[in-house]
């Protein structure tokens, strides 16, 4: 009877042991986490600072090709917006006009060039790039960019949308 107490002891005293140790890695692996995320949000963060110093390079060259250099310096001048965005609204509801055109699209959103758009009061934090596939569906890609460029505009990002056809190569459907 003795001999089983004393197996007992020991064996809850090895349980304790285990969950102690285990406790204890538990916390140094959560610690190691935490420091090494930190590094890696610092690295993203250097690495996203030379991509919108590069990036703002481009858009400064391309500017000036189409600008006057006063312009340029103030656009360079804008600080950067918001996170969060005061034109945000809730949901929209969509609505779609049997005889929209391309000149209505247009029209109503004047600040689009060329399928681009950047916010004239600050300087957007995130650069976009939307791809849409299309072939045969010209009513659809206006409807969608009817309610796309709004949308967009009220985030204050500096967006392009590309639209890429289909085309028929060698009897077969291909985007180029």
């Amino acid at each position: 009877m003795a001999l089983n107490l004393n197996v007992f002891h020991l064996f809850s005293k090895f349980k304790v042991l285990v969950l102690v140790t285990l406790f204890l890695m538990v916390l140094w692996t959560t610690f190691s986490y935490f420091v090494d995320s930190r590094q890696e949000i610092s690295k993203a963060k250097s690495v996203m600072e030379v991509f919108r110093k590069v990036t703002s390079l481009v858009d400064s060259q391309e500017e000036t090709k189409t600008k006057s250099i006063a312009n340029v310096l103030v656009v360079k001048s804008l600080g950067p917006c918001p996170a969060l965005s005061p034109y945000l609204r809730g949901a929209s509801k969509l609505t779609f006009k049997p005889s929209v055109t391309l000149e209505e699209v247009q029209k109503e959103n004047p600040q689009v060039a060329e399928g681009r758009y950047h916010p004239t009061e600050c300087s957007a934090l995130q650069h976009v790039a939307i791809l849409i596939p299309h072939r045969n569906r010209e009513k659809h890609l206006l409807y969608l960019l009817e309610h796309l460029h709004p949308f967009l505009q009220r985030q204050q990002l500096d967006y392009g949308i590309y639209v890429i056809h289909q085309v028929r190569q060698q009897g077969r459907d291909v985007f180029g």
